[in-house]
C-alpha cells in the first residue's frame, strides 16, 4: 500500500487528501451549516484537480501507448492503412449522411407545407362556393342546402368545424358550436 502511495505524483496525493476530506465532512454537514460551504469549495477543487489529473494520466498513457504501438514497421502499416483508408472512408460516410439529412430536411418540411396548402385552398374553395350558393337562394332552402353540404363536408374534413347563421337559425357542426362561437 505504502509503495502504491509513493508512486503517486504529488498531484494525485493532493487530489486523494481533497478527496478524503470531502468524505470526512459528509456526514458533519447535517450538524453544521458552514459545513455545506466548505464541502462546495472542495467539490470544486476536486473537479478542477481531478481534470488536470485525468489529463496528465491520459497524456501519459497516449504516450506510452504511441511508443509501444509503433515502434515495429508492421505497426507503422497499420496505423498507415487506419489513416489512409479506413478514416477517409468513414469520414466520407458521415459527409453522405450529413447531405442526406440536409437535402431531404427541407424537402420533406416543403412537401408536408405543400400538402396543408392544397388542403386549405380546397377548403376555401368549397367554403366559398357554398357562400355563393347560399346567397342566391331563397332563405328558407338555405337550411336544407346548408344541411346536406355539412354531410358532404364531414367525409372530406372529419375535424371540421362549422357554424353558419341563417333566418331559421344557426347551423352548426358539431352541435355543440350552435350556441358559441367556434374556438380560434
Amino acid at each position: 500500500m505504502q509503495a502504491s502511495f509513493r508512486r503517486l505524483s504529488r498531484w494525485e496525493r493532493i487530489l486523494l487528501a481533497l478527496l478524503a476530506a470531502y468524505l470526512i465532512l459528509w456526514p458533519l454537514e447535517a450538524r453544521w451549516s458552514v459545513v455545506f460551504g466548505i464541502r462546495t469549495v472542495i467539490q470544486v477543487a476536486i473537479y478542477v484537480l481531478g481534470s488536470i489529473v485525468l489529463g496528465r494520466i491520459l497524456f501519459r498513457l497516449a504516450r506510452s501507448l504511441t511508443r509501444r504501438f509503433l515502434w515495429r514497421v508492421r505497426h507503422r502499416m497499420a496505423a498507415v492503412y487506419v489513416f489512409i483508408g479506413v478514416i477517409p472512408l468513414t469520414l466520407a460516410f458521415l459527409l453522405f449522411g450529413l447531405g442526406m439529412v440536409l437535402v431531404f430536411g427541407p424537402l420533406g418540411a416543403f412537401m408536408v407545407s405543400n400538402e396543408v396548402d392544397k388542403r386549405a385552398e380546397a377548403l376555401y374553395a368549397t367554403a366559398d362556393s357554398l357562400i355563393w350558393q347560399l346567397r342566391s337562394l331563397p332563405s328558407d332552402e338555405r337550411r336544407a342546402v346548408g344541411a346536406k353540404f355539412l354531410d358532404d363536408a364531414r367525409q372530406r374534413y372529419p375535424d371540421l368545424l362549422v357554424r353558419f347563421e341563417t333566418p331559421n337559425g344557426p347551423i352548426a357542426f358539431p352541435e355543440f358550436l350552435r350556441d358559441d362561437a367556434p374556438p380560434d
